[in-house]
């Protein structure tokens, strides 16, 4: 990641930042009391230069020459906390309180408590019950960034994880930006929540978790590296800055190298224990 990168990524921060601040969002107020107030959140996508800068953020935070090094405005992340508590509202997935809790704990990298559990729950349950809205499928990709952006705690990456990501990155990471971003997010090209909800349900059948704590910290670790993955591929194929993409391969390529190099260190411990019968 070069600086060169990074400074694009600042300067459509501040362009963004000053428009998303003279909408003068106040974090106290209904989410729908905003929304209604804002004319652009009409449509069916959030504004693709906003969505950018909040993608980049999250996924600035897990780039591997990143070191803990950079660190962002507060007002990015309240971006990143209403952008998830609008796509909740959009989708009539979590109710606005509970949409501004968790994005909270999210964003302050808090451990897992029963609270947060409860809340994890339900945003699980959306997940995995709820049927693929195609009317309203651009703001799938909304829920991601805050995900993406929050800290993983006690998470080893299982097999059928690691060959999961594997095959989404195979089948999305080599895509090539065709300038078609909008319509990327619009159309939910990558399949978002529909890709999500077949490994959260894997999720939720392994029997290895015993207690309610570890389970939720593992399915909120999944999520987060799932949203990494998914944003990484989506602004890899395209977005508004070419700069993006690029940050945005590294990341794929890391995590691709890391998914290869656990998948065959598990067929390895396999094949062991194969000729140990």
């Amino acid at each position: 990641m070069k600086q060169t990168e990074i400074n694009d990524y600042k300067k459509a921060l501040d362009t963004y930042m000053t428009q998303y601040l003279a909408s003068n969002p106040d974090p106290e107020e209904k989410i729908s009391d905003y929304i209604a107030a804002t004319p652009e959140l009409n449509d069916k996508i959030y504004p693709v230069e906003g969505f950018d800068v909040a993608a980049m953020t999250a996924l600035l935070r897990s780039h591997k020459d990143e070191k803990d090094l950079y660190r962002v405005h507060a007002c990015t992340i309240e971006l990143l906390v209403t952008m998830f508590r609008i796509a909740n509202e959009k989708l009539h997935w979590l109710d606005d309180d509970d949409a501004y809790a968790l994005a909270g704990y999210l964003s302050y990298d808090k451990r897992i408590s029963k609270s947060y559990i409860r809340l994890l729950d339900r945003f699980v349950f959306c997940i995995t019950r709820f049927p693929h809205n195609y009317e309203n499928s651009g703001w799938y990709a909304c829920l991601m960034p805050i995900f993406a952006y929050s800290r993983q705690y006690d998470f080893v990456k299982t097999n059928y994880l690691v060959r999961y990501l594997l095959g989404i990155i195979d089948k999305h990471g080599i895509l090539i930006n065709r300038g078609e971003h909008v319509r990327d997010i619009y159309a939910d090209s990558l399949r978002c929540i529909p890709t999500l909800e077949p490994l959260m349900q894997m999720c939720q059948r392994d029997h290895r978790l015993y207690t309610d704590e570890a389970r939720y910290n593992y399915y909120k670790n999944v999520i987060t590296e799932y949203a990494i993955v998914y944003l990484a591929c989506l602004m890899q194929r395209s977005a508004t800055a070419e700069s993006f993409g690029i940050i945005a391969k590294e990341i794929v390529a890391t995590h691709h190298i890391e998914y290869q190099l656990l998948a065959h260190e598990y067929f390895k411990h396999k094949s062991k224990e194969s000729l140990n019968l």
